[in-house]
């Protein structure tokens, strides 16, 4: 499981748990998780066992799981320090 680093802030208007408190994305997950136990934690951690189906497709079996990812609006500066990827970001 990929851990990340980055702090987030979101708007106020978009913000489920109030202003735009800034919080890092684990947290934000955290948070997220706490706040729906009826999930569970491993729909956050391991994933649930699922089957999927495709239009035309036949049934397949996997794990969904609940992550969080961060999609940048525009690439990062050359010198500026980045994460090995800086235009996307993934932690579960």
């Amino acid at each position: 499981m990929e851990q990340s680093n980055r702090i987030i802030r979101l708007k106020e208007t978009t913000n489920p748990y109030g202003g735009g408190e800034m919080v890092s994305e684990q947290t934000f997950l955290n948070n997220l998780s706490q706040r729906h136990p009826e999930l569970g934690s491993e729909w956050f951690t391991e994933g649930v066992e699922v089957e999927s189906l495709l239009p035309g497709g036949q049934w397949q079996k996997g794990k969904l799981l609940i992550s969080l990812s961060f999609v940048q609006e525009s690439p990062a500066p050359a010198n500026s320090p980045a994460a090995p990827n800086p235009n996307t970001s993934t932690i579960k």
